[in-house]
């Protein structure tokens, strides 16, 4: 089964971010994934996943490394051309939130397609080569 919820569909910004869940669709996805007990969360974005400061991709995250990703995230300028609230913070977040929940979660940020080339994604597990 896979659910795909968008706040509008259910939900209103404002009571999302009441629920402490983030505050946008990837904490909602993440706190419905919880509770729908899945095993895999998938946050799509337009640019993949996460890279570094280099502007390499950073293929998987294990959750015990996380701060320091957290920090690197932390420290990017925002753009103000940006539509959505979050970015890939908010999604690095949730896909965290959701990860650390069950060391059998494993959350995924990729692009809607696998056929672009050069496109990563990122695997945010507790364990070790997590796929």
């Amino acid at each position: 089964m896979v659910p795909i919820v968008n706040e509008n569909d259910m939900l209103s910004n404002k009571e999302i971010m009441a629920m402490r869940v983030g505050g946008d669709n990837d904490g909602l996805a993440s706190h419905l994934a919880v509770r729908l007990d899945a095993k895999q969360l998938w946050l799509m974005t337009k640019k993949g996943g996460i890279v570094d400061d280099q502007g390499f991709p950073i293929p998987s995250i294990q959750t015990d490394s996380a701060s320091s990703v957290q920090k690197m995230l932390g420290n990017r300028p925002i753009k103000s051309d940006s539509v959505g609230r979050g970015g890939i913070v908010s999604k690095f977040d949730a896909a965290l939130r959701f990860a650390l929940v069950d060391p059998s979660n494993t959350a995924y940020i990729s692009m809607p397609t696998d056929l672009t080339p050069g496109v990563v994604t990122t695997i945010i597990s507790q364990r070790y080569g997590a796929a």
